[in-house]
């Protein structure tokens, strides 16, 4: 990688992604550095410079998935020192680029306890020609650094123009608060603020865990039990109440569990169709390794084959459509992506979706995205099989992870 980091623009993205993933995966002082150096880099790919950062925040303790073709394959710790002393020269570069690395060098810095790079998060957290997102890192980052300047800064934020800011404002400046006036605050916010805001506060009374606050949280359940909570925050009250050691809370909690029909995913998942954050959608959508969504779906030109392109799903399919093709793909297979099972004379079975057909053979694509050509001469049974799309897909992700690739989906117009 470094040879390929003299003159990156010679190197095709997807050689050059595999030249960083393999000084990922050697995990040496000069694997870091290499790391860092293609993260500072104008011409590399914001997308892998972004990455290589993602890396670097798991250096120690990696994960046992290969980050490019999704083996199972451990990797021993390794020092982080190794990345703070690569870094350290590097901060100063890193943010004064894209807003990306600028809030992934962010979260690495204060990982590594590097309060050098305070005032420039400061800076960022002002900056209101920043994307939230950035701005909202910058934050954690402070906090994470225990900055001196915190309080000053998360203050001035609460009264900031973008909900996510002021919420995230909010969190740092009442966690530190008297519980009696944080809780007054928070029942302001739950009644006038913004969704995103009431969300938070929902979240920040569980946490406070006072007599005042289990009452306040106690009539949101009660709104909720009464179908009176706006849909949007129903998810935020019902992990708010689990979170809940009050006796007469869970005791309504019960009460609103039974109302659910366990026998109907739609039932069971219902609070994260509405509310959710689509930008952590599609991060959800994009990353999270457990669902691999674009190794069967195409978004933009890029991805699989063997699911439904998504590039412009919502303009024909409505939320609630969205939430059950994830919950239970079963419900409602897309047109054109029925699943074939066939089992050949030698005792052979392939399942896969059915592409076409004529009267010398049927052709499938497998979940491994293979194109298979079957000639009917050797086909001994076939019959229906279930959605290629897994049915486990909700279990892999907690529900507000779900309710954010909800609203990610129904973005896509």
């Amino acid at each position: 990688a470094d040879r390929a980091l003299v003159n990156p623009k010679d190197v095709p993205e997807p050689a050059l992604r595999r030249m960083l993933a393999a000084n990922y995966r050697l995990g040496g002082k000069k694997n870091a550095q290499a790391l860092v150096m293609a993260a500072t880099r104008s011409d590399v790919p914001v997308s892998l410079r972004e990455e290589s950062l993602k890396w670097l925040q798991t250096w120690e303790k990696p994960s046992g998935r290969d980050v490019i073709v999704g083996l199972w394959r451990p990797m021993s710790p390794r020092p982080g020192a190794d990345v703070a002393e690569a870094l350290r020269p590097a901060l100063a570069s890193l943010m004064t680029g894209p807003d990306k690395i600028r809030t992934e060098g962010a979260k690495l810095a204060a990982k590594h306890g590097m309060k050098e790079i305070g005032p420039a998060l400061r800076d960022l957290v002002k900056d209101k020609k920043r994307a939230a997102g950035v701005r909202i890192e910058a934050l954690k980052a402070l906090e994470t650094l225990k900055d001196a300047n915190l309080e000053m800064v998360a203050k001035a934020a609460m009264s900031d123009a973008d909900a996510r800011v002021r919420t995230q404002g909010r969190r740092i400046v009442l966690l530190k608060a008297p519980k009696a006036e944080a809780v007054d605050a928070l029942k302001t916010t739950l009644e006038s603020g913004a969704v995103v805001e009431r969300q938070g506060a929902l979240h920040l009374l569980a946490d406070l865990k006072t007599p005042e606050g289990d009452k306040l949280l106690g009539h949101w359940v009660d709104e909720l039990v009464t179908k009176k909570a706006p849909p949007e925050i129903s998810l935020d009250i019902l992990l708010a109440a689990k979170s809940s050691k009050d006796p007469a809370i869970a005791k309504k909690l019960a009460a609103y569990e039974a109302t659910r029909d366990l026998k109907n995913p739609m039932s069971v998942y219902r609070e994260s169709l509405v509310g959710g954050d689509a930008d952590n959608g599609r991060r959800v959508f994009l990353e999270k390794s457990e669902l691999s969504c674009v190794r069967c779906h195409k978004l933009n030109g890029v991805g699989g084959e063997v699911g439904p392109d998504l590039t412009h799903v919502a303009k024909v399919q409505k939320r609630d459509y969205l939430l059950e093709s994830i919950v239970d793909p079963n419900k409602q297979i897309a047109k054109g992506f029925e699943s074939v099972v066939i089992m050949t004379q030698t005792g052979l079975t392939h399942t896969g979706i059915l592409k076409s057909e004529d009267a010398k053979s049927v052709r499938i694509m497998t979940a491994e995205g293979q194109l298979l050509t079957i000639p009917k001469t050797e086909i001994d049974e076939r019959s229906r099989g279930p959605s290629a799309m897994p049915s486990d897909l909700a279990t892999k992700m907690s529900r507000t992870e779900l309710r954010d690739l909800v609203e990610f989906l129904s973005s896509l117009k």
